[in-house]
């Protein structure tokens, strides 16, 4: 690994660890210094949509979001982030073209499941959704400690998802 890459990764760690800590501006700090190093480097840019959206700019958030995507259109999590933010905007059919191509990425982490399903309830494909919910309830169970496990909060969150979905499907 060069210099340059280990740099990036610490930044990217950093950046990581501020988002979740809700400290945005030093997290922008870091994307913007990866992409200084790099300008191709997707997840900074994707950081950057996080970011933008936690500060309500959905429509720019959307568009860097889109920049991620193009660099690594493999990503779930950039597709099922998108399309979250494609509901905010009420643009509901592209977010579930969006939604169908992350999940046929077959994405395996919880939170990435959650946001489908959230997205996929959204526009009324509560099987799908319902889906995306029990593989996020699985992943959830799988996920040690060491790994990182979700807030309680979160895991509140995707319960009620969980639930709400299975009310819209008629299963009480």
């Amino acid at each position: 690994m060069t210099s340059s890459q280990q740099q990036i990764a610490t930044l990217q760690r950093a950046a990581h660890t501020a988002v979740r800590a809700g400290k945005l501006r030093d997290a922008h700090q870091h994307c913007l210094a990866i992409l200084a190093l790099d300008q191709d480097f997707a997840d900074a840019w994707f950081l950057c949509g996080v970011i933008a959206a936690h500060n309500g700019q959905v429509k720019k958030c959307v568009e860097i979001f889109h920049k991620a995507i193009a660099l690594a259109p493999d990503n779930g999590e950039y597709l099922a982030e998108l399309g979250k933010q494609l509901i905010a905007l009420r643009e509901t059919q592209q977010a579930l073209h969006v939604a169908r191509q992350a999940y046929a990425l077959n994405p395996s982490r919880a939170p990435v499941l959650n946001t489908l399903g959230t997205v996929f309830s959204h526009c009324g494909e509560h099987a799908t959704a319902l889906i995306c919910y029990g593989r996020a309830v699985r992943a959830l169970k799988h996920t040690t400690a060491e790994a990182g496990n979700p807030s309680a909060s979160w895991q509140a969150d995707l319960y009620f998802n969980l639930g709400a979905s299975l009310q819209f499907a008629g299963r009480f």
